[in-house]
């Protein structure tokens, strides 16, 4: 552990309260914003090359990781990171790669839980072919991880309580949790598409939502745009285009959260703000504020909620 009084705080990229945690090339590590403390990082069992380190010498990057996850859960509050790791040999098992979810108590920086989860066989001498590693978020007791790999990516759901791998679907990335539903890509290049699976147990439970900038409307919505054809909004459970004032020829839609009780979502025109929209955790709009000929009102630029 060590003070960084006369330096400066590392950067997070996750705020806890008074300290903030940070996954890299150290493993996953909380600083304490009060005392000016970085603790020890908390690193996986079985890092890429017997440590964590540059990508382009056959370990990890930091550009490979998703953001660490603050949640509060059975085994208490907890941070949550995904780092591709190496599965070592077991039997006839030749040394293989997968994803480690490592789970660190909030307070006290220590490790909870490690769980790996093999990714599909790479190609002999291909290296570890890691693209990119991450925690989607937790719904009740499971964590929702996803990978990309030289060999296709992956999602997993991952009991916390038992420390079980209870499902995985190949050929997906994932890319958000809505309510109960896990918001995937599928595919590559023009037959690449949205797609929605249940986080209980990964079944599909619908395809076919053109592929786009995705974003999240409370808990039961996800908002898909292109710029060619403008926007729609869908049910997260069943995957139907619903009617949402954000649907429409308009695109550019960029929504932030804030998990409790608002979705603000906001577009630009001529590099300027022009539309923030607000919507409650059903999909319903609340509030809007928009730069239109009569306005006495001027959209601000949203940055966090």
């Amino acid at each position: 552990m060590s003070r960084v009084e006369d330096a400066p705080v590392p950067m997070v990229h996750v705020l806890d309260g008074v300290a903030g945690w940070r996954a890299d090339a150290e493993g996953l590590t909380r600083v304490d914003f009060l005392t000016h403390t970085v603790h020890p990082g908390v690193r996986p069992d079985n890092p890429l090359g017997g440590g964590l380190g540059d990508r382009r010498g056959g370990d990890l990057a930091v550009d490979v990781l998703g953001n660490p996850v603050v949640a509060d859960t059975a085994l208490g509050r907890i941070v949550l990171a995904a780092f591709p790791v190496e599965v070592p040999a077991a039997g006839t098992s030749p040394t293989g790669h997968g994803v480690e979810l490592v789970a660190v108590d909030s307070a006290t920086a220590t490790k909870r839980l490690s769980v790996t989860v093999p990714v599909p066989a790479l190609t002999p001498g291909s290296g570890p072919g890691i693209g990119w590693s991450s925690v989607l978020g937790v719904h009740d007791s499971l964590v929702l991880v996803s990978a990309t790999s030289t060999a296709g990516g992956f999602v997993a759901g991952i009991d916390l309580v038992s420390g079980v791998v209870v499902w995985t679907v190949p050929a997906m990335v994932g890319l958000m949790i809505v309510g109960d539903t896990v918001v995937v890509k599928h595919g590559s290049g023009p037959d690449t598409d949205v797609r929605g699976l249940s986080a209980v147990d990964g079944t599909q439970r619908w395809e076919g939502v053109e592929s786009g900038a995705v974003n999240r409307i409370g808990d039961r919505q996800v908002l898909v745009g292109t710029p060619q054809r403008g926007s729609a909004v869908f049910d997260a459970v069943t995957g139907s285009e619903v009617v949402s004032s954000l649907s429409g020829r308009l695109a550019g839609w960029r929504c932030l959260d804030d998990g409790d009780s608002v979705t603000v979502c906001q577009v630009s025109q001529n590099a300027k703000p022009y539309a923030v929209l607000g919507f409650d955790r059903t999909g319903a709009e609340l509030w809007r504020i928009v730069d239109e000929p009569g306005s006495t009102r001027v959209p601000p630029m949203v940055t966090a909620v």
